[in-house]
């Protein structure tokens, strides 16, 4: 009888065992917070350790969010950031330049997460974007050089120069690290003329930015 007993006891926690493990199959995993999705991340460096993460979402009634993070080749780190419901942005504060990260920025309920993809984002310094350029016939041996500033902080912006078929004339100009414009005072418009600038912080280097002119027609 004893036995019999005990036979029901262990049966009975296999039960309660397996029931468990249907409700949550990876162990320690938390339950599935379904009804929305989070979409549309992007990223926006705001310093040397500032990323900013925006995104989209659709949920009804959730309690937050969550960041989760790891370089490309370590392990996750849960829940950096989290913020409040509706919220659809945060600031990572302890990012690094010149790191290959994973983000993960999804919904909680309760004890519920939602389940998004993994999001790649390189942490480096970025270049002057968008150039563009000012040219007049009344000044022809002048033209000014503009562009968007994406690392204001960085320490310089670095303009070289190369005319076509020949070398680059490397470190043409130092400019503060906010610089917007350069304008080149001897320009040669009868030339195609390619300037390239590349910003520098500490011991980040960005790429090259180009811009190419060619002699009018």
């Amino acid at each position: 009888m004893r036995r019999l007993s005990l036979l029901l006891l262990g049966g009975l926690l296999l039960l309660v065992l397996a029931s468990c493990d249907l409700l949550n199959p990876d162990g320690d995993d938390p339950l599935p917070y379904t009804g929305g999705t989070v979409s549309e991340v992007t990223f926006e460096l705001l310093g040397p350790t500032e990323v900013r993460l925006n995104w989209a979402e659709n949920f009804p009634d959730e309690d937050g969010f969550f960041v989760d993070r790891k370089l490309w080749d370590g392990a996750w780190e849960r829940k950096i950031q989290s913020v409040a419901a509706n919220a659809t942005t945060v600031v990572d504060t302890t990012a690094q330049l010149g790191k290959v990260y994973y983000y993960k920025v999804y919904a909680f309920k309760g004890e519920q997460e939602s389940v998004e993809e993994q999001q790649q984002y390189n942490c480096y310094l970025p270049a002057p974007a968008d150039l563009d350029n000012d040219y007049s016939w009344s000044q022809p041996n002048r033209v000014r050089l503009f562009w968007l500033n994406k690392a204001a902080w960085a320490d310089s912006i670095v303009v070289a120069k190369r005319l076509s078929g020949e070398q680059w004339t490397a470190h043409l100009a130092a400019l503060p690290g906010s610089a917007t414009e350069w304008t080149d005072l001897g320009y040669n418009h009868s030339q195609t003329v390619t300037w390239g600038f590349t910003a520098y912080f500490q011991d980040q280097v960005s790429q090259q930015a180009t811009l190419t002119l060619m002699p009018p027609k």
